[in-house]
């Protein structure tokens, strides 16, 4: 059995894991990280590259962010799962304990520059983005072949210093959002177009009137590991009614949305597509799928709601 081989039937509980405890919908996003990065370093002939700091560091640093089709919210997955590549490595005597702790340590050093380019778009090839869009509007499969010695490297740019603010914009927008109701077969989901300046309640009153559900005042949003609640629910929790969404939305972004009149099932939502285009009133630009409590997909109906809702808000 091959070396890479090995590792990976090693990761493979640790793999399953993240499958079942993150909001990962299914192991591709793991496995074409782990492809991308070990191809890059030393075409998955796991030699004495994987601990060589120079090429661990502009893999890690520069080709990924850059060229690795990640959504922002599996960035934080992807980061552990090459430390746990690390760690099976260690365990199967490719490196030394040594020689796993420089690494460790390399990443660990390097984890914010990681973060930032693999969540700020200015920094992402013209064909990550168009790879991206192309997954988030079309619901096409991820393509796991990744042809990494295509990839040209490009200047390094430089990001804001302050860690998890959206880039500055010299104009009003609107947002894109997607919505999907998760594990649902065939899949129920709505697009909505989002006016710049609306706030998380008004965001949960328009999930409600276009997927048919109950006005229920027991919901939260969960969005870079913070809890946005009901403003009359909220104790220690950030309150829907007074956060904006603009700190929070950028191109790629995800988070969920918990409403207890679905039995807690949980909505996942992604920013497809920050717009030029000012929206003042929002709409329900395409819609998928039946809930149980609708009984057809009468998009004039739900756009007669939301404005109706908006107008009165």
């Amino acid at each position: 059995m091959k070396k890479i081989e090995r590792v990976i039937e090693r990761m493979m509980n640790d793999l399953l894991y993240y499958f079942v405890a993150t909001d990962i919908d299914d192991l591709d996003p793991l496995l074409r990280t782990l492809h991308f990065f070990v191809q890059s370093v030393d075409q998955s002939r796991l030699s004495k590259r994987i601990v060589d700091k120079r090429v661990v560091r502009r893999v890690f640093t520069e080709q990924m962010p850059l060229h690795l089709p990640l959504f922002t919210d599996e960035s934080f997955v992807a980061y552990q799962i090459i430390n746990d590549f690390y760690y099976a490595c260690l365990l199967e005597k490719i490196i030394t304990r040594q020689e796993y702790t420089m690494i460790i340590l390399l990443l660990r050093e390097n984890r914010e520059i990681f973060f930032q380019r693999m969540t700020n778009p200015d920094y992402w090839s013209e064909r990550k983005i168009r790879t991206l869009d192309e997954w988030m509007l079309d619901d096409k499969e991820y393509d796991t072949k990744i042809d990494t010695m295509a990839f040209e490297t490009s200047k390094i740019i430089e990001f804001p210093q302050k860690k998890g603010t959206a880039p500055p914009r010299a104009r009003e927008c609107s947002y894109q959002l997607r919505i999907d109701i998760q594990g649902c077969k065939p899949p129920v989901w709505r697009r909505l177009v989002l006016p710049e300046g609306s706030t998380f309640e008004q965001l949960h009153h328009l999930i409600q009137i276009m997927f048919s559900l109950e006005n229920n005042p027991h919901y939260f949003f969960e969005i870079r590991n913070e809890i946005i609640k009901n403003p009359e629910l909220s104790f220690r929790f950030d309150a829907a009614k007074k956060v904006q969404i603009d700190a929070y939305l950028q191109r790629g972004s995800q988070f969920k949305y918990v409403n207890s009149s679905t039995g807690n099932q949980f909505f996942k939502i992604v920013v497809e597509k920050v717009l030029d285009q000012v929206f003042a009133i929002p709409c329900c630009a395409k819609a998928k799928g039946l809930t149980a409590d609708a009984s057809d997909l009468d998009l004039k109906r739900i756009d007669r709601e939301m404005h109706e809702y908006w107008k009165s808000d």
